[in-house]
């Protein structure tokens, strides 16, 4: 995970794995979160500015106080403080503005677990290295 490489090297290697990432799966929203965070800490505001207009083009309700409540990926604390600071810098929304608690914008496709929001289209590669 690009982030956990920030914790060792910088913010800016972090960013530059985060946008490889990001090209890979531009609608993985996990993905955009970590580049705008990353961006964000690494002073890019430009960037990640842009990159959370386009997260909330992809998850409208996004809002930084549900994600930091119920989603922030990491489980220790002392990640946290620094990568909601990267978020917060590119602008994101802290609360929803009409003030309601943030939905998912779409419910889960038929055999999706209970709860859970697609946040990606499946991509299908062929798998030639496996096997061979």
């Amino acid at each position: 995970m690009p982030w956990r490489i920030s914790l060792r090297v910088s913010y800016s290697e972090a960013a530059k794995w985060a946008r490889a990432s990001d090209l890979a799966s531009p609608r993985f929203t996990a993905n955009v979160r970590t580049l705008i965070a990353s961006l964000g800490a690494a002073g890019a505001i430009k960037e990640a500015r842009d990159a959370a207009a386009r997260l909330m083009s992809l998850e409208a309700d996004f809002t930084l106080s549900q994600y930091e409540r119920s989603l922030l990926p990491f489980s220790r604390r002392t990640f946290a403080p620094a990568f909601m600071a990267g978020l917060r810098a590119a602008g994101l929304p802290e609360n929803r503005p009409d003030g309601l608690p943030a939905t998912p914008s779409q419910a889960p496709p038929a055999g999706w677990p209970s709860g859970s929001v697609p946040i990606a289209e499946p991509v299908q590669r062929p798998l030639a290295h496996v096997g061979a």
